[in-house]
């Protein structure tokens, strides 16, 4: 699915096959703030120089007005799994956030 305008990204968000609900909590801590999640994949292989690194991590985007302030060490629950903010990432036009996370 192309994601082309306001419409196109409210239409993914809002289907089962690509989001999942997520509870979004600052800090780890308190009840949390439903967001809907899309899952999807960073590069699993970091080179440095000579040196080759394989990452286990997750990826997730999530619309920007649902978590404007989603930072470093918050954390996101889907189900039984909870994962911490590594990294955040804006996309080209602000309106979704690539988030990196680490399964905790």
């Amino acid at each position: 699915m192309a994601i082309e305008t306001a419409e196109d990204l409210a239409a993914m968000f809002a289907d089962d096959e690509f989001a999942e609900s997520a509870l979004w909590r600052v800090g780890g801590a308190g009840a949390g703030v439903a967001v809907s999640v899309v899952r999807t994949r960073l590069p699993e292989l970091l080179e440095l120089g000579q040196t080759r690194l394989r990452q286990k991590r997750s990826a997730f985007l999530v619309r920007a007005s649902e978590a404007p302030g989603i930072a470093l060490d918050d954390t996101l629950s889907l189900g039984a799994e909870t994962f911490s903010v590594r990294d955040v990432a804006p996309d080209a036009s602000g309106a979704v956030f690539t988030l990196d996370c680490a399964a905790i």
